[in-house]
């Protein structure tokens, strides 16, 4: 399990309500959907990959999915204050990734946390609109980078913020 995913468990108990926001194939939403603690997650992408329904069929009672659907427009049908974590991993660019960070702050509880993937020197872009927000709202930056040698990349670059 990712580490933002770990801090989301142990923060929140149990019966989680969350969001993956950029699903791709699935296999993340699948680990997550393993975990007894997680009652409900939302699935967005704007693309539906071929191999993410085979991912997801054991879990549909616990899924709301919103495959094809952008971001902004999920965001506006989830309500504020409802979810315990947000996991941000679509568009990696700065704008974009600044824009999911907005639009999906206000989904988070109180308590709750916001968190995603990819803060790494191989995605700027996540890396500046991650510290631009966090300065912004006066945040406490949580991360974890492990240099994967053989890949020559980082992996296990999760971020996570929590909402006080």
């Amino acid at each position: 399990m990712r580490p933002a995913i770990e801090a989301v468990i142990k923060n929140c108990k149990e019966n989680v309500i969350g969001a993956e926001v950029g699903v791709y194939e699935g296999g993340h939403a699948k680990a997550l959907l393993q975990h007894p603690n997680i009652k409900k997650l939302y699935l967005i992408d704007i693309c539906e990959f071929k191999s993410l329904r085979k991912n997801i069929a054991p879990f549909l009672n616990k899924i709301n999915l919103m495959i094809p659907m952008s971001s902004e427009d999920a965001s506006k049908k989830i309500a504020d204050k409802s979810l315990d974590f947000v996991y941000v991993d679509a568009d990696h660019t700065y704008d974009n990734c600044k824009k999911d960070l907005n639009l999906w702050w206000g989904k988070v509880k109180d308590g709750g946390i916001l968190c995603g993937h990819d803060f790494s020197v191989d995605m700027l872009g996540v890396v500046r609109a991650v510290i631009e927000f966090t300065l912004e709202n006066r945040l406490q930056l949580n991360n974890v980078n492990t240099y994967d040698p053989i890949q020559k990349t980082c992996s296990n670059c999760d971020w996570w913020i929590y909402k006080c």
